[in-house]
């Protein structure tokens, strides 16, 4: 996918998925859906990563680059699902194992931003205009990077379920618990073993001074 990422040591196993669309296509919700499986799943399109610049004259949506680089050099354990649509994000591309398209017929993302209470952006009549046009223009360009494309008017769980599948591992949550449960029952055995040879070597005591041999 381009250019080497210099924010990925080779050696990695971890899995790291780029989750992309238009407004209204379910990229947060996605995301948030991910997260309460137990997945490592960041939301790019928030203040703390992303803000509006001024890019030759007109106010562009990208990428805090710094903040972005710091996130995916941080992440080296566990798969890192990741979701946003920033003019600067094609820096990044070579980051990332799968690029998914979440993409939905226009008269369902219009009733979404009508509908939608998490996110105002869409309700200005110009707003809307914009993002009509970035279908036109901009989604083409995402498309011809995406290594998958997913309708977004399926079932969350559907789509949910299919991008989870492309990193193929354990959440990291679940991960990590499944990890304590192993160590607690490793210690019960351990402790239940030393409690056993205890209890034997004391039978054995009594039964060395026992009257009834």
């Amino acid at each position: 996918m381009g250019r080497a990422c210099q924010w990925r040591p080779e050696n990695t196993r971890v899995t790291r998925v780029f989750i992309t669309g238009m407004s209204a296509t379910g990229k947060s919700t996605v995301v948030r859906e991910l997260a309460a499986r137990g997945y490592n799943a960041v939301d790019l399109d928030s203040p703390d990563r992303s803000e509006y610049r001024d890019v030759d004259g007109a106010a562009e949506w990208v990428w805090r680059e710094d903040r972005i680089a710091f996130l995916l050099d941080s992440t080296s354990r566990g798969d890192l699902f990741v979701s946003g649509c920033a003019s600067n994000q094609g820096k990044f591309a070579a980051c990332f194992d799968h690029v998914v398209l979440l993409s939905a017929p226009v008269a369902v993302i219009l009733e979404r931003l009508l509908s939608r209470t998490t996110n105002d952006f869409g309700k200005d009549p110009a707003e809307r205009v914009r993002i009509l046009d970035d279908i036109t223009h901009v989604e083409p360009l995402l498309r011809r990077t995406a290594t998958l494309e997913l309708d977004a008017a399926a079932p969350l769980e559907c789509v949910v379920s299919a991008i989870a599948a492309l990193a193929g591992g354990v959440p990291a949550a679940r991960a990590q618990a499944d990890a304590r449960v192993l160590f607690a029952r490793r210690k019960f055995r351990s402790a239940a073993r030393t409690m056993f040879l205890g209890m034997r070597r004391k039978m054995k005591l009594w039964a060395g001074t026992s009257e009834y041999q």
